[in-house]
């Protein structure tokens, strides 16, 4: 939760600050209702590759 409330993704960064504060309002409510608390740590074995270009 504390890297979406902190705006850490690109898909946060172009939503008005009034719709991101009800979409995580929202999102609080689903964790609360599905993991039963906030304070739980959920981690993921997902990876993923970055790669830069670069014209020569």
């Amino acid at each position: 939760m504390s890297f979406f409330t902190l705006q850490s993704y690109g898909c946060c960064w172009r939503i008005s600050e009034e719709i991101f504060e009800q979409a995580i309002a929202e999102l609080e409510i689903f964790c609360i209702e599905r993991y039963g608390s906030l304070d739980l740590e959920q981690s993921s074995t997902a990876k993923f590759e970055i790669w830069v270009y670069r014209r020569l």
